[in-house]
């Protein structure tokens, strides 16, 4: 797996848009890889990453 450091957002992937959509989350692919971007940027630990997920989907 490469990493990048920049903050160039990467594409949800097939596989990453289906467990979504199992989930019923699938808005999150709207905002996953500019959160993901930012996330490396500054390096937010996982569970933060994900908290962050999450409160957008509820504040949705």
């Amino acid at each position: 797996m490469t990493r990048t450091t920049n903050s160039v957002p990467e594409p949800v992937g097939a596989d990453m848009l289906g467990l979504l959509k199992t989930l019923k989350l699938g808005a999150l692919a709207d905002t996953l890889p500019q959160r993901a971007a930012l996330a490396r940027q500054h390096k937010t630990s996982h569970l933060t990453f994900l908290q962050q997920l999450l409160a957008d989907e509820v504040s949705r």
